[in-house]
C-alpha cells in the first residue's frame, strides 16, 4: 500500500510503501518505476520504505530478490493481474462522493426491492455505462437496490468474474473507478441504492500470488471455490485486517450501500469472533459515521438465522442474507397436490427458512437453524422466485397465469424481494449479460403482461404498507373450503388465490362493513361482492384492500 506524505501534489513527493510479507527470509525491495529501493523490516512481518514517487509510477514487491509482485493492495492495475500496480493520487473518500447528492438518505430496511444484475463477462453492454441508460427503466419498475456483481479485476477462466485477483481494483473493462462512481451518483439520484460482490475466495488454479508475501490464503484448495482466506490460522490478524480494509475501501471510495458477501459457508473460520462478525460490525460503525445505513447481505447456504441477529443477541450482526427457501417454496407450490396448497403457501410465506433444521438432499445431512418469527424480521431476508437454489420452470412450462400468481405471492411477503436479472419479463436462464429490457414496448405480448404484472405489484407493495409488513408471526393464511383455494392476510389486506380446477368463490373474511376493493386482479372483472367474497377462475389471484389508505389501513 501507498500513502503520500504530503496529499495533494501531482509531482514527485515522499510516499510510504509498505507491505505485510512475514514470509520474506532475507528482505523485501521496493520496485519503482524499475529501480529497487531496500525496504526496512518491522514488527509482525511488515515491510516500509519511503522514496520519492509520481502519481502513475510502476511498483512492486520483490520478496527475497525475486521478481517484482504486484501490491496485494494495489488499487490500479493496467496491465492486469499479472503486472505492476500504479501510484494514484490520495483519495477523496466518501464525502466528496456523498456531497453530489446529500438529499440520498440510503436504504430503508422495510422498503427494498433488490434488482441482481449479474455483470456478464464479455460482452459490450457488460457496462457501468449501459446500466446508466436502464436506470429509469429500473426506477419506474420499482427498484431500490442495485446489486451489479463482482465488479474487481479477476482472472479470465470465468464468465462471471469470480476469479478475483485484486479486490480494490475495480475492472476497466466495466468502465473502472470513474464509470462506477458515476453509476452510482446517477443511481442515488433516482432513488436507487447500490451493492456489490465481495470475492474472497481465490479460484486462481495455481493458487494465489499473495502467498508469496504472506499466509493469505490456506495451502491448499478446500472449498467449491477454490482456496479460502486464512481468517483463522497463524497470521490471520493481518488478513482479517486487510479484508477489513477492502471493504471500507470499497464502501467509502465509491459511496457504495450494500456488500454482497460470497460464498461465505466456505470461510473456514474457527475463531471464537468470526471474521463476518467484524465485517458486519465494522460496516454498522460506518453507518453510524456516515450518517446512512451501509448494508452486509450474506450470501450463505447454512441457512442459519444467527447470520441476522444482532451481536448482542449472539448472532453475527449482518444486516441481510440471501435465501432460497420462499423460492423453491413457491415452485412446489405451483406444483402441489391442491389439497395440499393452503399449508403449503402457510409453511412457506410464514417461515422464509421453512427448510431449516430438516435433512438437505443438497448437503446430504441435517442443515440450518429456524428462524424465530417474533425476534427476526422478514426484510432481513432477501428472496426471490429466481434465486440460485430456486429451480424455476420456464414460464410456458408452467402457465404464465400460475407464474404470476406465484409472482403475487412473492411480491407481498414479508421478506425483502431479490429479482433476478431478466425476471420481469420471463427470462430464466443463466449467463444473461445485461441488455436493454424490452418488454416495456409490447413487441413480445407475454413479456410485455409479465413486465406489468411485476411493475403493479411492486407499486403495490410501496403505496400498501401491509404488503411489506416484516413481521412474519403476522403472516396467516387460511384455507378455503374448495381444494387450492386459499386466502393470505396481511394486514387488513388479502391476498386471495386459486390454484384449484375450477372456478372458486373465495370468502375474504374480512368485516362487510369495511369497504374492500380489488386493487390488483389477473382478470379485470373481478370485484368483491357485498357478502366479501371474490370469484376466482382456476389459477387466479386477486389483492384486495381498502378502498384508500388511511391511518392503520395502510
Amino acid at each position: 500500500m501507498v500513502a503520500e506524505q504530503a496529499s495533494g501534489a501531482a509531482g514527485r513527493v515522499a510516499r510510504d510503501f509498505q507491505v505485510w510479507a512475514p514470509h520474506a527470509q532475507r528482505g523485501v525491495d521496493l520496485d519503482l518505476a524499475g529501480v529497487r529501493h531496500r525496504m526496512a523490516a518491522g514488527p509482525g512481518g511488515w515491510w516500509m520504505v519511503t522514496v520519492e514517487a509520481a502519481v502513475g509510477d510502476a511498483y512492486g514487491f520483490c520478496i527475497d530478490g525475486g521478481n517484482a509482485l504486484a501490491d496485494p493492495a494495489a488499487r490500479a492495475l493496467p496491465d492486469g493481474p499479472a503486472g505492476l500496480a500504479r501510484v494514484l493520487a490520495a483519495r477523496s473518500g466518501a464525502a466528496a462522493a456523498t456531497a453530489d447528492h446529500p438529499s440520498w438518505p440510503g436504504l430503508v430496511a422495510e422498503g427494498v426491492v433488490a434488482y441482481d444484475l449479474g455483470l456478464a463477462r464479455r460482452s459490450s453492454r457488460a457496462t457501468f455505462d449501459a446500466v446508466s441508460e436502464q436506470l429509469d427503466y429500473l426506477a419506474d419498475l420499482g427498484v431500490s437496490l442495485l446489486l451489479l456483481g463482482p465488479v474487481a479485476l479477476a482472472g479470465d477462466r470465468e464468465p462471471v468474474r469470480y476469479d478475483v485477483r485484486s479486490p480494490r481494483v475495480i475492472d476497466r473493462g466495466y468502465g473502472g473507478p470513474r464509470r462506477l462512481r458515476a453509476l452510482v451518483a446517477a443511481c442515488h439520484s433516482r432513488g436507487i441504492g447500490v451493492g456489490v460482490d465481495l470475492v474472497m475466495s481465490c479460484s486462481n488454479p495455481d493458487g494465489s500470488p499473495w502467498n508469496h508475501f504472506g499466509p493469505y490464503y490456506h495451502a491448499a484448495p478446500h472449498t467449491d471455490s477454490g482456496w479460502a482466506p486464512n481468517l483463522d490460522g497463524p497470521g490471520s490478524d493481518d488478513v482479517r485486517a486487510f479484508w477489513l480494509a477492502t471493504a471500507l475501501d470499497l464502501v467509502t471510495e465509491f459511496d457504495l450501500d450494500a456488500l454482497r458477501l460470497r460464498d461465505a459457508g466456505e470461510l473456514a473460520d474457527r475463531r471464537a469472533i468470526t471474521f463476518v462478525e467484524e465485517l458486519a460490525t465494522t460496516m454498522a460503525e460506518l453507518g453510524e459515521l456516515t450518517g446512512r445505513t451501509r448494508w452486509l447481505i450474506l450470501d450463505d447456504d447454512r441457512s442459519d438465522s444467527r447470520t441476522v441477529q444482532p451481536v448482542s443477541e449472539g448472532g453475527l450482526g449482518c444486516s441481510a442474507m440471501l435465501v432460497d427457501d420462499l423460492g423453491r417454496g413457491l415452485w412446489d407450490l405451483a406444483s402441489a397436490d391442491p389439497q395440499q396448497a393452503a399449508g403449503m403457501a402457510a409453511r412457506v410465506l410464514g417461515d422464509p427458512l421453512w427448510t431449516a433444521g430438516a435433512f438437505s438432499p443438497r448437503h446430504g445431512r441435517t442443515n440450518g437453524r429456524p428462524v424465530d418469527p417474533e425476534l427476526v424480521p422478514g426484510w432481513r431476508f432477501l428472496t426471490g422466485l429466481l434465486t440460485p437454489g430456486a429451480r424455476p420452470p420456464q414460464p410456458d412450462q408452467l402457465g404464465v397465469r400460475r407464474w404470476c400468481v406465484m409472482v403475487a405471492l412473492a411480491l407481498t411477503s414479508a421478506t425483502t424481494p431479490l429479482l433476478m436479472l431478466g425476471e420481469e419479463w420471463g427470462f430464466t436462464g443463466p449467463g444473461q449479460a445485461f441488455a436493454p429490457v424490452n418488454a416495456a414496448d409490447g413487441a413480445d405480448p407475454r413479456a410485455h403482461r409479465l413486465r406489468s404484472w411485476y411493475r403493479a405489484l411492486l407499486a403495490l407493495r410501496a403505496a400498501r404498507p401491509q404488503l411489506r409488513e416484516p413481521t412474519l408471526s403476522k403472516v396467516a393464511v387460511r384455507a378455503a373450503e374448495q381444494p387450492g383455494v386459499f386466502v393470505v392476510h396481511r394486514g387488513g389486506h388479502r391476498i386471495a388465490v386459486n390454484l384449484g380446477v375450477t372456478r372458486a368463490v373465495v370468502d375474504l373474511g374480512l368485516p362487510t362493513s369495511h369497504r374492500q376493493v380489488v386493487l390488483l386482479s389477473l382478470d379485470p372483472t373481478t370485484a368483491v361482492s357485498y357478502q366479501g367474497t371474490v370469484e376466482l377462475p382456476p389459477d387466479g389471484v386477486a389483492v384486495i384492500g381498502p378502498a384508500s389508505i388511511s391511518g392503520g389501513a395502510s
